[in-house]
């Protein structure tokens, strides 16, 4: 009998002309939320969107990114606001650490690294951060938080390529952030370890030990963030990186922060890019589902589309 080997039926990449980008067109969005605590406070949009095409002077790259700040307007005072920082400085710090001699990789940690610390000394709060780079075919993706990148292939099926930070939607992240020393109750993570004897923590607890020590309890439903001084030590601002080949298989490379997420489900969102001719299109339609949402949306959509070449 044949001893027959393993098989790999994997597709080569795309092969295109030198310096053709692999993307056909890409488009954004943002919706600004309409929740009740976004609006008694007027908080305002707290995301960012970046697109850069011919990144560091290559015609086939691509930066795109989504930033996703988290805090109050009085907490920020004059200082910039976490989410406008990192649209300000991380692509400029990766291309610093490239040109450098660092790899991708290392790039990456370096330059969210130093976004982290400047936020940190010049601001309040944090924000995520979701970074797709498209160089040839090649695809790097890196992220802290709760924004997420998903690529569609050409049955629009879902793959979702950043890591997922939320302390609620994953255990293992929440077990990251305890393992710094954190404390986990109703949702977040806490630096201070104010529990007592307890392990199960309620309002009540939380609300004793501000008035007892006069301190407000730090939380966050991050385990990996960037800026968020209050949860030093606690939270992490290393990105987790992700690299793959564009293969012809693929169709459709979507960012998006979480408040776009949590609103239109896969089916929703597979229903839409099929019957989308370009990325504009699959925008448009995807923005509308949103506003078409029953109570409107609770968080800051934003939103960037990537259509790739057939």
């Amino acid at each position: 009998m044949p001893q027959w080997g393993e098989l790999d039926f994997r597709p080569e990449p795309k092969e295109l002309k030198e310096d053709e980008p692999f993307w056909e067109g890409y488009s954004s969005a943002q919706l600004e939320s309409r929740g009740e605590e976004h609006l008694e406070k007027k908080m305002g949009m707290q995301d960012s969107v970046e697109v850069i095409e011919g990144f560091r002077g290559r015609k086939d790259a691509l930066w795109a990114g989504v930033y996703d700040g988290h805090y109050f307007p009085k907490e920020i005072g004059r200082a910039e606001a976490p989410n406008k920082l990192v649209l300000e400085m991380l692509a400029k710090e990766f291309t610093k650490a490239v040109d450098s001699g660092e790899n991708y990789e290392e790039a990456f940690k370096k330059s969210f690294s130093a976004v982290h610390e400047k936020i940190r000394q010049d601001s309040a709060g944090g924000s995520t951060a979701s970074t797709v780079l498209i160089e040839g075919n090649e695809v790097w993706v890196a992220n802290v938080g709760d924004s997420y990148v998903f690529k569609f292939n050409q049955d629009h099926e879902p793959e979702c390529l950043t890591a997922d930070h939320n302390v609620n939607s994953n255990i293992l992240a929440r077990r990251e952030a305890a393992a710094r020393g954190g404390y986990y109750f109703e949702g977040y993570i806490h630096n201070v370890d104010w529990r007592g004897r307890s392990k199960d923590v309620g309002n009540e607890e939380a609300r004793w030990f501000e008035e007892e020590s006069g301190l407000r309890v730090p939380g966050l439903m991050l385990s990996r963030s960037l800026g968020d001084p209050n949860m030093e030590g606690v939270i992490s601002s290393e990105p987790e990186v992700n690299r793959f080949e564009i293969m012809p298989s693929d169709k459709w490379i979507l960012l998006g922060s979480d408040g776009f997420w949590e609103l239109l489900s896969i089916n929703d969102i597979h229903y839409i890019l099929k019957n989308s001719r370009n990325a504009a299109e699959a925008q448009d339609r995807l923005i509308k589902s949103i506003k078409n949402v029953e109570g409107g949306n609770p968080d800051d959509v934003s939103l960037t589309v990537i259509k790739l070449k057939k």
